[in-house]
């Protein structure tokens, strides 16, 4: 991990620097690198079933039938409907490692790649 962090210490440093010519010192202290990352991200948005669809993509990695991928896709989102906010937000940042979906707006073409892999017995 050390080694990790000296092969950019520089450009971590810069950015140390710009945080801390943007935010004084006392206000960061006591904070945790989650709580920081939700000040960042804005707070727990409200994570709709529709937004999470125009931000995800399936990706198969199986030869199975087109029919079956579909399926399996109705059932994900069916699955996620019934879940609650919390529960989305966690799904979310169990499958990207972060709790906020990307931006959206025009000029913005992320979106969040779920790459299926399943067997078919």
């Amino acid at each position: 991990m050390l080694m990790m962090v000296d092969c950019v210490k520089s450009e971590l440093t810069a950015m140390k620097k710009g945080l801390l010519d943007i935010i004084p010192p006392d206000l960061l202290n006591g904070i945790t690198a989650e709580d920081f990352q939700l000040l960042l991200s804005g707070g727990s948005e409200n994570i709709t079933v529709k937004r999470l669809k125009s931000c995800i993509r399936f990706q198969h990695s199986h030869s199975g039938s087109e029919s079956m991928s579909q399926r399996f896709e109705k059932m994900f989102w069916k699955v996620v409907g019934q879940m609650n906010n919390s529960q989305r937000q966690q799904l979310l940042y169990f499958a990207t490692g972060s709790s906020a979906l990307p931006l959206q707006g025009e000029g913005t073409t992320s979106k969040i790649s779920l790459v299926l892999k399943y067997s078919l017995y």
